[in-house]
């Protein structure tokens, strides 16, 4: 029953996310099969933006509110899709039965996840204890918060963190029927399963199939994958946000289509709400973004990218106003000029460890081989979406590195405790940038002309 609980908060997840297509555009680019994926990822950006502020205002997250919300978005973006012009669609090339054959090779892993307990220690006292207040405190419509909701005696579940996961599992909880902390773990399985789609729903009419099913398998088996999913940690949530949201910028900027900029958008205020490091990630994309777009000389394509950036901006309002007017702060991270300057003698240890899990086995060379294919199309013809991935990915990395140069405890255990995990993202954008980095090195032509904007 709880499975089925679980598929019906998703299939409610994914109706939203179909009014977030509509809205961009992209929904009429793909086909039917394709849109399945995306549609779920974008759900849960929704989702995780939308509930937190309805939280903050008495609201609960439940299965009433998040369908109020998808039948709201629908409505708008039905209205929205008539007045314009429907798009070709995308050459989709298939894929069903690639993941037909992914889906029952994966059978194993759901298994496992599907009993595996709840013992990391930031699943349990964070993400999952929140979602099971934000579950057990509220009526049909409101009521999640409560007088000791988040109180002081909380401390160590960090309360200073956006609530945009913790929603998404205490909605998923309603539907469940209560709250069970081994099925849970399968929304994570899902949502890495519609990250996987939706690259490939998103690359399938610009690369050779090759190329896309072989990243998307490295990406599968990874080790590393398996146990973030298994720990129930957000790490693996906003990684596949932020990275998709990469992928659809990059293909924008490579005039892929306007849908491209929007989806972005959508994408990355869902990681933005998912976890504290999304200012860092936002930001790095942002500015690659806007420096490309600066040398491109286009007042026109920057003022609308700038209106779409402000937009993403400004969905972080209600959290740092919630965070701010009750006085929480990080009690292991905090921007200091003076930390710095003492704690300056760490940063090469930071970078190692870093380094590291990046290049580890557990994330079988992705990082690696893309960064080698981006200097090799540097080298030969200075291509663009080869410079673009490397920004984003140092300004990605250099951001954590000035993260946990800021700690308030011993570096040393932070690094232990969490380098694995915060090393997702970086992984992950190298998974979505690959495939057009590959099929680039092969013919610099083999990037069919897109829309121009």
């Amino acid at each position: 029953m709880n499975v089925v609980g679980l598929l019906a908060a998703n299939a409610l997840l994914a109706a939203l996310g179909a009014g977030g297509l509509m809205l961009t555009g992209t929904w009429d680019r793909l086909r039917p099969a394709s849109r399945i994926a995306p549609a779920l990822l974008v759900g849960f950006a929704l989702a995780a933006v939308c509930l937190p502020p309805l939280i903050y205002a008495g609201m609960s997250p439940t299965p009433l509110v998040v369908a109020s919300i998808a039948l709201a978005v629908l409505a708008v973006a039905i209205s929205v899709r008539r007045g314009r012009r429907k798009p070709t669609l995308d050459a989709s090339g298939g894929g069903l039965l690639i993941a037909a054959i992914a889906a029952v090779a994966a059978i194993p892993f759901v298994l496992r996840a599907a009993s595996e307990p709840l013992t990391k220690f930031d699943a349990y006292a964070d993400w999952t204890l929140k979602a099971t207040f934000l579950y057990g405190h509220g009526g049909l419509l409101s009521g999640a918060f409560d007088s000791d909701t988040l109180s002081s005696f909380y401390l160590p579940s960090h309360r200073e963190y956006p609530l945009g996961l913790p929603a998404v599992e205490a909605f998923d909880f309603h539907l469940m029927g209560g709250v069970d902390a081994q099925i849970i773990h399968l929304q994570f399985v899902l949502l890495a399963a519609a990250f996987a789609g939706t690259i490939w729903s998103l690359l399938r009419h610009r690369v050779p199939v090759a190329s896309l099913a072989a990243t998307l398998l490295l990406f599968g088996v990874a080790p590393g994958l398996h146990t973030q999913l298994l720990a129930a940690y957000a790490d693996v949530p906003i990684a596949c946000l932020w990275a998709a949201s990469a992928l659809a910028l990059g293909l924008w900027l490579i005039d892929d289509g306007e849908d491209r900029l929007y989806l972005g958008a959508m994408l990355a205020g869902g990681a933005l709400a998912t976890k504290q490091e999304g200012i860092v990630l936002a930001s790095a994309l942002f500015v690659v973004v806007a420096v490309a777009l600066a040398l491109r000389r286009s007042t026109r394509t920057a003022r609308r990218f700038g209106l779409v950036a402000a937009g993403v901006a400004l969905s972080v309002v209600p959290w740092q106003w919630w965070v701010r007017s009750h006085h929480l702060h990080d009690a292991d991270i905090a921007p200091s000029a003076g930390r710095m300057v003492r704690q300056v003698h760490t940063v090469p240890a930071i970078v190692h460890r870093l380094g590291a899990e990046l290049v580890w086995l557990r994330w079988p060379g992705m990082v690696v081989i893309a960064v080698l294919v981006s200097v090799l199309l540097i080298v030969r013809q200075r291509d663009p979406i080869a410079i673009g991935y490397l920004l984003v990915l140092a300004l990605s990395i250099v951001g954590v590195v000035v993260v946990y140069w800021n700690a308030r405890i011993p570096v040393g255990g932070l690094l232990t405790q969490s380098a694995e995990r915060v090393v997702a993202a970086p992984v992950l954008l190298s998974v979505a940038m690959l495939p057009l980095l590959i099929s680039s090195s092969f013919d610099a032509g083999s990037l069919r002309s897109g829309r121009s904007d």
